[in-house]
């Protein structure tokens, strides 16, 4: 007397997503269809003059409802034919409001150990997507998470811009709750941008995607330590002061940091002093200065560092590392000086 389209006799819709389906019958004279079974839930309604079952399921209706459609024509017997109808609710991804912030050279840091995930229909999730929607470091900038429970290192992976968490059966929904808490956001850039990433997550529990929680991470730079490069000196005994131009090059750090300039050049651990009647000293200029003592001959050492103007904010660093260096005052035959007998 009359057919159904659905070939398994059931039918699932999302909670806040539209669905449809068309029961069909055939007959003579045409039969009248009528609904039974189990009150259908909200947003959802049944029209018996086209056989059409269609709606959006308000949320909290989650669950499985049996029906009845009944077609008579006053032929007997009423052709019965008995549906199962299934509403999933989503999974429900929640905020645990904490505020990430990254900062250069600093190791990744966590996106949110609060974040919770639920589902009222399922114990269970299927996969899971945690994604950086505005990458500009690319090849450098990465997510990272924790195995936990079932879900191990080889359910876990990587492709810029995206972190995938899958599990072929599914696993525990607390364990995608734990390893999701354990999301680490990571740029090794010596010069990031400091454009704040908004890092997208999202689960599914095989019937439905879950709401789309947004973590925004802010980055921050940080200065790097500079360098120079010098050069070792030999001179000749009693040659005079020296001045040697452009002794030191001045290197800032970071291609974003060629602004900077030097605040001071550190001279410090001259040894053999008595060699000098002015010690080595180095301006802001690069120029080094010093003056042999009269007389004196050998060699001595000493240490230079540069600062710069970056500052040492958030772990930064002004000051580059010692760099030793040798003066070579070499001695020279005086002319005999004649005594009286």
């Amino acid at each position: 007397l009359f057919r159904s389209r659905l070939s398994k006799r059931a039918l699932a819709l999302i909670v806040g997503t539209a669905g449809s389906f068309t029961v069909t019958t055939t007959g003579t004279p045409p039969p009248t269809l009528t609904l039974g079974g189990d009150a259908l839930p909200n947003g959802v309604t049944f029209a018996p003059s086209t056989g059409i079952l269609s709606g959006t399921p308000a949320s909290g209706t989650g669950g499985t409802y049996n029906l009845t459609f009944t077609a008579t024509n006053g032929v007997p017997p009423a052709a019965v034919q008995n549906f199962t109808l299934t509403v999933n609710e989503r999974p429900v991804v929640t905020d645990g409001g904490t505020s990430p912030s990254f900062t250069e050279d600093g190791g990744a840091v966590v996106l949110d150990n609060l974040l919770t995930v639920t589902d009222a229909n399922d114990a269970t999730l299927v996969s899971a997507t945690v994604t950086i929607t505005n990458l500009v470091d690319t090849g450098i900038e990465t997510l990272a998470a924790t195995p936990s429970g079932a879900l191990l290192a080889s359910d876990i992976t990587y492709t810029a811009p995206t972190l995938t968490i899958s599990k072929v059966g599914g696993a525990a929904l607390a364990d995608f709750q734990v390893v999701l808490q354990s999301v680490t956001y990571n740029n090794t850039s010596q010069n990031p941008n400091i454009t704040a990433r908004s890092i997208t997550f999202l689960v599914n529990d095989g019937a439905a995607n879950s709401n789309v929680v947004t973590k925004i991470v802010t980055v921050t730079t940080v200065n790097d330590a500079p360098s120079f490069t010098g050069s070792n000196q030999a001179v000749s005994e009693d040659a005079g002061a020296q001045t040697v131009t452009s002794w030191a090059t001045f290197n800032p750090g970071a291609p974003a940091e060629s602004g900077q300039s030097v605040v001071a050049y550190t001279v410090s651990n001259v040894s053999n002093g008595a060699l000098f009647s002015t010690l080595p000293a180095v301006a802001i200029d690069g120029t080094l200065t010093y003056t042999p003592a009269a007389n004196a001959s050998g060699s001595s050492t000493f240490d230079v560092t540069v600062q710069d103007d970056g500052g040492t904010a958030n772990g930064g660093v002004d000051t580059s590392l010692a760099l030793t260096f040798t003066i070579t005052v070499g001695g020279v035959n005086d002319p005999p000086v004649a005594g009286d007998d």
